[in-house]
């Protein structure tokens, strides 16, 4: 297995518990309210919700060799401020990281106003960005930012999809894995069907491509190459 690409990926979430098996994580950081940016040992990090883990966890199911960096900006509350995020963005562009995963969402138009300077020198570092957005109106900061693959979940005849809100013009879709993490799930108390794993997946798959393709894509790259696995024109 060496050789093969392994994809850096940052989950900006509520931290990692490192009770669990801690083999793919590649470092901690904490992002404190007021912005300030702390790389921590694996063993001093905390999650006190478990949000954080159970994204870090179908990542790494979906693509093994992902190399994982749980950034911890929510607290037990699922809680942050705006300030964190932004934080959290800029520090992803200065990694440059491959895949940043937002498994979270803000309505707050200011908060949007706020995150686009950093989104953009996230954009201009190569990071594919993948934002969770509301499932109920399919919008918030930063998923609505049209430059990155923005995940929301809608009710199908089949159960739920995952729709990609990033292009009014195509409609991205995919299949739900109801079962595949049941091991996380049963545990959890979440539901398959919220937006943040549905990012997570997504963030996986992304990484599955990286991994495949040998190399790092662009958001561009990544955008066609989930269309042409999962699109369904509606025009």
């Amino acid at each position: 297995m060496s050789g093969l690409f392994s994809p850096r990926v940052a989950v900006v979430d509520s931290g990692w518990n490192p009770k669990k098996d801690s083999t793919s994580i590649e470092a901690c950081v904490r992002v404190l309210p007021c912005g300030t940016v702390e790389t921590v040992p694996v063993q001093a990090i905390r999650d006190l919700s478990g949000h954080g883990t159970i994204t870090a966890q179908i990542i790494m199911q979906l693509n093994p060799l992902a190399r994982v960096v749980p950034v911890q900006v929510l607290d037990w509350r699922l809680d942050a401020t705006v300030e964190q995020l932004a934080a959290a963005m800029e520090w992803c562009a200065e990694q440059r990281i491959d895949i940043a995963c937002f498994p979270l969402a803000t309505d707050i138009e200011a908060h949007g106003a706020r995150l686009a300077q950093p989104l953009d020198a996230m954009h201009k570092s190569g990071v594919v960005v993948v934002a969770a957005a509301s499932r109920s109106t399919g919008r918030g900061y930063p998923a609505q930012d049209a430059r990155i693959l923005g995940v929301c979940v809608a009710e199908c005849e089949t159960g739920h999809r995952v729709e990609l809100t990033s292009d009014p013009a195509i409609e991205y879709r995919v299949t739900l894995r109801r079962n595949a993490y049941a091991n996380i799930f049963s545990l959890s108390g979440y539901q398959m069907r919220s937006s943040s794993f549905a990012a997570a997946q997504l963030a996986g798959d992304v990484a599955q491509m990286m991994t495949s393709m040998g190399r790092q894509l662009s958001q561009t790259e990544a955008r066609r190459m989930l269309f042409e696995q999962y699109g369904r024109s509606q025009r």
